[in-house]
């Protein structure tokens, strides 16, 4: 199990608009994937259920009074076990679409249904299954990741300076170098590639936004349970 901060800070989220690229390809540019317009450099087919696919991912959040900002993941396999801790079966929502994780910063996505494959491939479906609300201006997570904790605009600042809601993604973990920062339909990003990564981010506009530090050794923790 990769040990990550837990949820435990609050910022404000700034209006947010656009994207923008941080390596070669034209971030700014958009293709058309089932209804949605997405950045070029992440457009594609998404996984099919005969895919088992692993992205790294984190939430970036700064602390309302200084600015600094932590990493933290979700808590929970959304698994069931009995007694003894062996899983007898899975809660609705990963039941109804295979996507979840481990409690190792990875998102685990071996679809099962539509509601995960091609077009409907998307971070939010990842998000829900952890009741993790999330619009172009609001981040809302469940009693039972963090508290509860919520960010929206006009609420706090990011220590001295308003906090922008964005999503930076690269689309090959191995290529620290390219990536591409969305402020607009984040809900909606694509999940085209394996072995991507995804930061949603709180974070003052401006901010350098990394990897997590396990997306380097992505390879192995996908391979962890046989996928």
């Amino acid at each position: 199990m990769r040990a990550v901060p837990a949820l435990a800070t609050a910022c404000v989220l700034a209006a947010a608009v656009g994207c923008s690229n941080d390596g070669d390809g034209g971030g700014a540019t958009t293709v058309e994937r089932g209804d949605a317009a997405v950045p070029a450099a992440l457009a594609g087919d998404g996984p099919t259920t005969e895919d088992h696919w692993h992205m790294a991912y984190a939430f970036n959040l700064c602390n309302p009074d200084t600015g600094e900002q932590q990493l933290a993941t979700v808590e929970g396999d959304k698994e069931i076990r009995d007694e003894s801790g062996a899983p007898v079966g899975a809660e609705p929502k990963y039941a109804a679409t295979g996507v979840h994780s481990h409690d190792d910063g990875v998102i685990h996505w071996h679809a099962i249904s539509s509601q995960a494959t091609g077009a409907n491939a998307t971070l939010g479906v990842f998000l829900d299954v952890y009741d993790v609300e999330f619009t172009d201006s609001s981040l809302v997570f469940p009693a039972d990741q963090g508290g509860g904790l919520s960010f929206s605009e006009g609420d706090t600042m990011c220590g001295d300076e308003p906090g922008q809601l964005s999503v930076t993604v690269w689309p090959d973990y191995a290529d620290t170098e390219r990536s591409v920062t969305v402020t607009e339909g984040l809900a909606d990003i694509p999940v085209t590639r394996d072995d991507s990564v995804f930061v949603i981010s709180v974070a003052p506009e401006g901010a350098e936004i990394g990897q997590p530090s396990w997306a380097a050794d992505l390879p192995d923790l996908g391979a962890r349970d046989g996928g």
